[in-house]
């Protein structure tokens, strides 16, 4: 311990004596391991990390697809999930859910929070326990059951102020009363971040409640639901997709006005989760990897360059009676110590990364929320440590225990040997550099490909609301017809206003809710009873009175539901 601490302690007073080359080596390390240790804790969260529920390996998302109609994943039909559930035997268990907005009146003021509507037996799928109350039970799921929910640990805490008496407690959301049965962990998060096309839902759920549907008496034609299943033990993907293609087929022989040619699709739940960020992250994962071989490329090519001044003094080390594997064992140091410090700075800049990509990263990201600096980052971080102190600091150390101490006394300038080495290093730096140049550009084309790809339609000077009616207020189609119309009209009437319309789907957003309703004349359209939220698009005369006007649309058009503004 005396011999490593006297290393230590020489190798640090080395540092210290060239500070400027001590900063530039810590700070190439700094961005080779901070890049790799923040990409690790992407990669980590979305790709490897297990799902938080039991046997996440059984669990599968079921969808509904139409070939002819170029639908590869669509929403499922309540009664056909009903006939899916009943004469399925490779599933353990099925459950649906639909996404929900609800807002919540209470303490003074109104809140607009998210959350999902659920068949009873949802929980039972993932596993899931509730940490106070219960959870739905059979029967609390259809229609004109009693109204309750479950809530989350956040809106206990924020709503409840962590009462231990919240089981019983009523909730005022949208226009009706409901009792709290339960309290979901701290941390559960649900419905889970299922990709659709890659993009995840973008919310933060905080209450569940009853689906209260009579899903055999519904509508095959309206696709709206989100399926979930569990696969019976022994049970494989590919004889789960068999059955259920068979039952589709069934279905089409059955009911041939609205069941022909649509199939069943089985996607495994991490799969369907990450979507198409894989391959994308793996990727990443790569580049910012050569990212750090070329930071120790570059850091062993300085420590060979001040090398050469640390010859004379190598060697009269050596003729002082220094062994060669004394002399290496400190150079060693010496590398271990700039590894540690440069890892150290490097955890300070993955910490910059993590908040910034947890920032941006929004709906584009699955598992945002798990992505963190925890301890398989550290361990990460250390291996990365030492991996690259030994990459960068060997070919210095090898120089020192293939030279002769005599020749170097003799010897001004560098060795053939030491400069054909840096000239090696220099070919590695510039083979990874063009590497990642050559990466960088494509993706930049790939980007502005993207970004000057028409849409079919102007979006200039476009305004879009996206309105969550309460049931309770408007319980069928008639009455969100009646809802829409008048929203229409008032908007039409509005100065700068040039056309107005109503769309179930903003074009170009991912959206699997079903079908949009006929029209039944000009403006006024119907929707579908499945769906209970509407999008509205206006046209504003100019991108001043659109800031001014959308401000007054909220106000006037959704007073009770919820507003949603962007410009497309």
């Amino acid at each position: 311990m005396d011999t490593i601490a006297r290393d230590l302690k020489c190798g640090a007073r080395g540092l210290l004596q060239r500070p400027a080359f001590s900063i530039v080596v810590i700070v190439t390390l700094a961005l080779g391991i901070g890049a790799n240790t923040a990409i690790f804790s992407v990669v980590d969260a979305v790709l490897v990390k297990p799902h938080p529920y039991p046997q996440p390996e059984r669990l599968v998302v079921l969808w509904e697809s139409n070939e002819r109609l170029s639908l590869p994943f669509m929403n499922v039909a309540p009664p056909n999930f009903a006939d899916w559930r009943a004469r399925s035997r490779a599933f353990e268990s099925m459950g649906v859910w639909r996404e929900q907005s609800y807002t919540l009146l209470g303490r003074g003021i109104a809140e607009q929070v998210h959350g999902a509507a659920m068949s009873h037996d949802l929980f039972g799928v993932l596993g899931a326990r509730p940490a106070m109350g219960r959870l739905f039970t059979a029967g609390e799921d259809r229609p004109g059951a009693a109204k309750i929910a479950l809530i989350s640990h956040g809106m206990w805490q924020r709503w409840f102020g962590g009462r231990p008496d919240v089981v019983g407690q009523s909730l005022q959301m949208d226009g009706e009363t409901r009792e709290v049965v339960g309290v979901m962990p701290a941390g559960f998060s649900f419905p889970p971040p299922i990709a659709f096309e890659g993009v995840p839902p973008p919310k933060i759920n905080e209450i569940w409640t009853p689906l209260a549907l009579d899903l055999p008496a519904g509508q095959r034609g309206a696709h709206f639901l989100l399926a979930l299943g569990r696969l019976a033990p022994g049970v494989d993907i590919v004889q789960a997709e068999g059955e259920l293609t068979e039952i589709a087929g069934q279905l089409a022989i059955e009911y041939p006005s609205s069941n022909e040619g649509w199939s069943a699709r089985v996607v495994p739940f991490d799969r369907q989760v990450t979507g198409d960020q894989r391959p994308a992250l793996v990727v990443l994962a790569i580049a910012v990897g050569l990212v750090l071989l070329l930071a120790c490329a570059n850091v062993a090519s300085l420590l060979l360059a001040r090398g050469v001044g640390r010859r004379r003094e190598l060697a009269i080390r050596m003729a002082l009676g220094a062994t060669r594997v004394r002399v290496v064992r400190q150079l060693l140091t010496e590398s271990v110590l700039l590894s540690a410090l440069g890892a150290a700075a490097g955890l300070l800049l993955a910490s910059w990364i993590v908040r910034t990509v947890r920032a941006l990263g929004g709906p584009m990201l699955p598992r945002l929320d798990e992505v963190a600096l925890d301890g398989r980052a550290l361990v990460f971080t250390a291996a990365a440590c030492v991996a690259a102190a030994f990459l960068f600091g060997m070919a210095p150390a090898l120089q020192v225990s293939r030279a002769r101490a005599n020749d170097w006394l003799k010897q001004r300038g560098g060795s053939h040997q030491s400069t054909r080495v840096q000239a090696g290093l220099v070919i590695v730096e510039l083979a990874l550099s063009v590497v990642l140049l050559a990466g960088a550009a494509l993706l930049g084309e790939s980007f502005l490909r993207l970004v000057r790809t028409d849409p079919g339609f102007d979006p200039q000077r476009t305004l879009t609301a996206h309105l969550t009616l309460p049931r309770a207020r408007y319980p069928d189609s008639a009455a969100r017809s009646a809802f829409v119309d008048r929203t229409l009209d008032r908007v039409r009437s509005m100065l700068g206003v040039s056309a107005a319309g109503v769309v179930d789907a903003l074009a170009l957003a991912d959206d699997r809710r079903g079908p949009a309703s006929a029209s039944r004349g000009p403006h006024r359209p119907t929707r579908s009873t499945a769906p209970t939220s509407t999008s509205l698009s206006s046209a504003p005369a100019t991108s001043r009175q659109w800031g001014y006007q959308s401000s007054a649309a909220a106000r006037s058009i959704a007073p009770t539901g919820e507003i949603r503004r962007r410009r497309s």
